[in-house]
């Protein structure tokens, strides 16, 4: 996946009561409110340089939500995000690569709980 691009799900399991729904495979839409969210994934890039991702609304990557790691060419990394989002509005939540290198990404999880 080139760098800025977003990760597509393979799978989906959604357990609402209508807070969160899909939108397409690759993002979450959320009604207003807080949640809180954790992301996890396994990553490798093709070449020396950084492995990252960042979870994002409507497009936008938010700031306190990125993780970037130095990484070897060719070597699994794991990488995890934890973040509070507090809504005011319905937005679509997506994750990004925003290592600005091209990445590969395996045994992804995004999860999410509505905390209010």
């Amino acid at each position: 996946m080139g760098a800025g691009e977003t990760l597509g799900f393979t799978a989906n399991q959604i357990n609402s009561t209508g807070s969160i729904t899909l939108s397409g495979t690759d993002g979450l839409t959320l009604a207003p409110g807080q949640y809180l969210v954790n992301f996890k994934t396994d990553a490798v890039n093709e070449a020396v340089g950084s492995l990252g991702a960042s979870l994002a609304l409507d497009g936008t990557a938010l700031p306190y939500a990125v993780t970037l790691i130095a990484s070897p060419a060719a070597e699994t990394q794991g990488l995890m995000l934890t973040a509070i989002l507090d809504l005011a509005s319905a937005q679509t939540l997506t994750v990004i690569n925003s290592s600005g290198n091209t990445n590969s990404y395996s045994n992804s999880t995004l999860s999410l709980v509505k905390l209010a």
